[in-house]
């Protein structure tokens, strides 16, 4: 019995000390990343974008529920990469039809120019943005393309920590968009924590994936139907990102956005409509 006892501890300790081999040796070897935006100057990506969208608005005491679907694509070229790892790029987004349901309507919208934003933009070798122009030459206000660039991040890039990163890692960024919409214009400021869940293969391109929770705060103002309104809000994003491990230039993304709005009209005609805005965002590459 005895003699058991000690050939059953024995092996408990065998057990015990190949485990914590393991556990020593996966500490050891955890994986670090380098990841830098360098994308092939002249190159070019082509994305798919879908938006589905429900908005819920109260007025005069009644609640009103509109569903959106939109679809398009975002084409980016970059035309620089420069010695100190900044980039110079062109984003042009492109809205092929937005579908509206309601109670009181449902209908389909193809909005031609109107649904078209192309932008030169710079970036750092972190991707923070140095400038954004609007390439636009006529004096159309802008409009849907804006809207949807925007929710999709309107970017070839996250913002990246300076140095490796490995499994587990996460970093917080702050970014500021400015958005032209129905003739005025709303600023949104998010501050969005990444962090690194691991690399994967998205068909044959390895890929690092990122989880992403943001907070979301929006203000500015607009026009509709000859009315002018101030917008104020604040929402939530959560979503996850496939940033490609060669060039740090986005593969696909995928978000869900919660926004509680306010719209508010001045004027002999004063009221405060609130609303309420559900989003599911996803852009991929062709």
């Amino acid at each position: 019995m005895k003699f058991i006892n000690f050939i059953k501890k024995s092996n408990m300790k065998r057990i015990v000390f190949s485990l914590l081999l393991v556990t020593l040796f996966s500490i050891g070897n955890a994986q670090d990343f380098s990841l830098k935006l360098k994308p092939k100057a002249g190159s070019q990506v082509t994305y798919t974008m879908t938006v589905e969208g429900k908005t819920t608005q109260s007025m005069m005491g009644q609640e009103m529920t509109m569903n959106t679907n939109s679809s398009g694509s975002q084409e980016v070229s970059f035309t620089k990469v420069n010695s100190d790892g900044s980039i110079i790029f062109t984003e042009k987004s492109v809205v092929d039809f937005v579908k509206i349901s309601s109670a009181a309507m449902d209908t389909t919208m193809n909005p031609g120019e109107k649904g078209i934003e192309n932008y030169a933009v710079t970036v750092d070798k972190l991707g923070n943005v140095l400038s954004k122009k609007s390439l636009k030459t006529d004096d159309n206000p802008s409009g849907m393309g804006g809207m949807m660039g925007a929710s999709s991040g309107l970017s070839a890039f996250i913002i990246i920590p300076d140095g490796k990163i490995k499994v587990g890692d996460s970093w917080t960024t702050d970014r500021t968009d400015t958005i032209e919409f129905m003739g005025g214009k709303v600023v949104n400021t998010t501050t969005a924590e990444y962090t690194l869940v691991g690399q994967v293969k998205k068909g044959s391109t390895k890929c690092l994936e990122f989880k992403t929770i943001a907070n979301i705060s929006s203000e500015g103002s607009t026009s509709m139907q000859g009315m002018d309104f101030q917008i104020e809000g604040t929402g939530k994003i959560a979503g996850t990102v496939w940033v490609e491990s060669k060039t740090g230039v986005i593969y696909e993304e995928e978000s869900s956005n919660n926004t509680q709005l306010t719209l508010a009209l001045s004027g002999p005609q004063s009221m405060t409509i609130p609303m309420v805005q559900e989003m599911k965002v996803r852009r991929v590459r062709k």
